[in-house]
Order: structure tokens, then sequence, then C-alpha cells
């Protein structure tokens, strides 16, 4: 399980995570990296340079966490420089939902076994 945590303040954001994952078992700990996703784009606009950026954490499945942190920071490169966070909104929720759908739902009644995940995003376009 990872832990993470997010701040928002009037100007920036703060991203947070664990660094340590457990198997399961009492004191049965390894270090673990990337916990924490990011891209940061630099771009030239009408009224000058301008940077968009993402970045990702969340609690649950580390390697979970791994997958859909990477399809997000892919699909958030993709839609380019004139992105919307609407847009990206829309596309962020469709990416969760079939996520779900297809990796998390099906094994919802497995015993000891919990593949959620809850994710941070911050976005800035």
């Amino acid at each position: 399980m990872t832990i993470a945590l997010g701040i928002l303040t009037s100007h920036s954001f703060v991203v947070g995570a664990d660094s340590q994952e457990g198997s399961g078992y009492p004191g049965d700990f390894k270090t673990s990296v990337g916990k924490i996703g990011w891209h940061a784009t630099g771009y030239r606009a009408k009224d000058g340079m301008r940077v968009r950026s993402i970045c990702i954490t969340g609690a649950g499945d580390a390697g979970y966490l791994g997958v859909i942190k990477q399809e997000i920071i892919e699909r958030f490169v993709e839609m380019g420089n004139r992105i919307t966070l609407s847009a990206f909104r829309a596309e962020l929720k469709h990416i969760v939902q079939r996520f779900y759908r297809e990796h998390v739902i099906p094994f919802g009644n497995t015993p000891g076994l919990d593949l959620r995940v809850q994710l941070i995003v911050a976005a800035r376009v």
C-alpha cells in the first residue's frame, strides 16, 4: 500500500508519498521509487512562454498506481498545448473508469486482495 498527500495552496501545490511499501507481512518492507509521476513542458503562447505540467501520486496497490499514473501522464502529453482543464478532467474520468472496469472490479470479490487506488492529480495548463 502506498500512502500519499496533496496540499493545494493559492499559488502552487505540494505532493508527497511514502518511501516504503509492505507486502502484507509485518516487518517485511522494501524501499521503492517512482511513487510520484510528473511531466512538464514549456511552450510559446501568443502572450509569452507557458508551462503545462502534471503531477500524480496516490494510495493503494503500488503496481496498479504505477500503471494508471503512466496512462494518465501519457494522455496529458498526447493532448498537447491546446489542452484545457475541463477537457483533461473528462479524459481523466474516462481513464479511471476504464481502469476500474478492466482491472479492479473483476477482482473485487477475491478474499484478501484490495486493488483499489486513490489518486491525487495536480495539473496546470
